[in-house]
């Protein structure tokens, strides 16, 4: 006859159920413990991790498939606190990825862009044509051209590129440049009368002009400033009281509101000398 004795009993189903009748317990316990020796348990966890890895990555593994909500809120909150290291630090690996297979990566965009080719120029256009995109760029290429404008070295290859570029695609650029001159008859306008003031050394305040010049056809008529006529809108003149070419300044000060006769007859005349009749004469 075999007796059991307390070395040979199974007690495993009892430890199992003892267990989970007093788990709240002894997490509290545990949580307990683990905050009064912060860093000695954290010095033996590190210590046990480092001597067992493969069990540490399965453990890892199987506590993040079971919380993997808590996993994406903890990267989310690390993300927000360490946004400016993770960009830095994503910079150098991109860096060291980018210079360790230069080559590859190269002729692996060239041919990717070869096979894209419309589908990307569409998204850059898309791109470009947002709000604060081309404002940005509008600051950097600023930003760039006031940094090297005055480099000498640069102004002439720049002119001999675009006389180049001229050369080899001469009826082309003439047609757009028809077309746009065709489209914005007002900007053409005071781009001649920039050139113009340019040549004779007269003094420019293009935006103030400019300004002027839509203030004056934003209204339904204006009076001709020689002949007192009430002028519709699209048949204003603007012209130069005191021509260009007699000395006069390209800015408010000198322009004024004509009808399309006095402004063709009194061409670059002195006002003293163009008398017309019906005129009133202007004392200056």
């Amino acid at each position: 006859m075999k007796f059991e004795t307390a070395e040979s009993v199974d007690r495993s189903e009892y430890h199992k159920k003892w267990y989970e009748d007093n788990k709240p317990r002894l997490l509290a316990l545990r949580k307990l413990r683990y905050k009064r020796n912060r860093g000695k348990e954290l010095a033996q966890c590190a210590k046990w991790a480092k001597a067992n890895p493969s069990k540490t990555k399965a453990a890892n593994q199987r506590w993040r498939s079971k919380n993997a909500q808590r996993v994406k809120e903890i990267n989310r909150e690390y993300r927000i606190k360490n946004k400016e290291k993770l960009k830095a630090r994503k910079a150098i690996t991109n860096r060291i990825r980018y210079l360790s297979s230069k080559d590859a990566i190269l002729a692996k965009n060239r041919v990717y862009a070869a096979a894209k080719k419309s589908q990307i120029s569409a998204q850059q256009k898309k791109y470009r044509e947002r709000p604060e995109v081309n404002q940005k760029r509008r600051r950097q290429m600023k930003a760039w051209h006031d940094k090297h404008s005055s480099c000498p070295i640069r102004k002439a290859r720049k002119l001999e590129k675009s006389h180049l570029h001229y050369i080899a695609n001469k009826e082309q650029l003439n047609s757009q440049h028809k077309q746009w001159r065709k489209k914005n008859p007002g900007k053409w306008r005071a781009l001649m009368q920039k050139r113009r003031a340019l040549e004779k050394g007269a003094t420019i305040n293009l935006k103030s002009i400019q300004k002027w010049m839509v203030e004056v056809k934003s209204k339904p008529f204006s009076t001709c400033y020689y002949c007192s006529n009430s002028i519709p809108s699209p048949e204003i003149h603007f012209d130069h009281i005191i021509a260009l070419s007699k000395g006069g300044s390209h800015s408010v000060d000198n322009l004024c509101v004509s009808c399309e006769s006095c402004n063709l007859s009194k061409s670059a005349k002195p006002i003293q000398a163009w008398v017309k009749m019906g005129q009133q004469i202007l004392a200056l």
